[in-house]
């Protein structure tokens, strides 16, 4: 993830983020990423 690197050289310490459930190539992309599933939310609409 590009940005992600962007985001470390420009001095951020902690980077978040989301995606539904359902979207599983996004969650395999932020997983080789290195980023670990901390929280889920259910939105109950």
């Amino acid at each position: 993830m590009e940005c992600t690197h962007e985001l470390v050289e420009r001095g951020a310490i902690r980077i978040a983020a989301a995606t539904d459930r359902d979207n599983r190539p996004m969650a395999a992309h932020f997983a080789r990423a290195g980023y670990p599933v901390t929280q889920e939310r259910i939105d109950l609409v």
